[in-house]
């Protein structure tokens, strides 16, 4: 993304130096405001997690609306803003 705030992080499923890093000055940058945008974005990936797993295995297909019924939530942001 070329990030100007702050280095890009490789995405490696780790979470190191350079990870707390970044999100210490993110979160320096944007405040409460930042910490609901990245809650909501890592919601979404989760979601988006459960229904690719549905996708590729036909025997998840079940249990996809309990997972996002149960586990992807949606909750109005600071202000009363959904």
């Amino acid at each position: 993304m070329e990030g100007t705030w702050y280095p890009d992080v490789q995405a490696d499923g780790r979470i190191g130096p350079m990870t707390i890093a970044a999100l210490r000055e993110y979160m320096r940058r944007r405040g409460a405001g930042g910490q609901v945008v990245l809650l909501r974005a890592l919601n979404a990936l989760q979601g988006a997690f459960y229904v690719e797993l549905a996708e590729r295995r036909a025997k998840d297909e079940a249990f996809v609306y309990g997972w996002l019924l149960n586990r992807v939530e949606i909750t109005p942001a600071a202000g009363g803003k959904a």
